[in-house]
């Protein structure tokens, strides 16, 4: 499920005229709290089911992109998702999906 939005990355890291682009960073934050509240609230501790994954391994690499991009340890946004980060919960991929394209759109405006 996640390897069409993996070629549509790389298609747009290969577009120099998007990485060129900026995008307003209240717009990303926004989009990164609602990203956030799909993912929470989408959230289960049951895990016996087919198409989940821990919500760790989409929290984590997120928080480490958003101190990547310049956000501090101390930013309500990262400190909300360090929370989430630390409860044992699963997520249904199809979820993760929805919100990486959300995520994608908001990093990738119209040029």
């Amino acid at each position: 499920m996640l390897e069409g939005f993996e070629v549509a990355v790389l298609e747009e890291l290969a577009n120099q005229r998007r990485r060129d682009t900026k995008i307003l960073e209240a717009d990303f934050v926004q989009s990164i709290e609602m990203a956030l509240r799909i993912l929470a609230n989408g959230a289960t501790n049951q895990h016996d089911q087919q198409g989940l994954m821990r919500l760790e391994a989409i929290l984590t690499p997120l928080t480490l992109q958003l101190l990547n991009l310049g956000f501090r340890h101390d930013s309500p946004v990262v400190e909300q998702m360090m929370a989430e980060n630390s409860e044992w919960k699963w997520i249904p991929i199809r979820k993760v999906k929805n919100v990486l394209d959300l995520l994608f759109e908001a990093a990738t405006p119209a040029i």
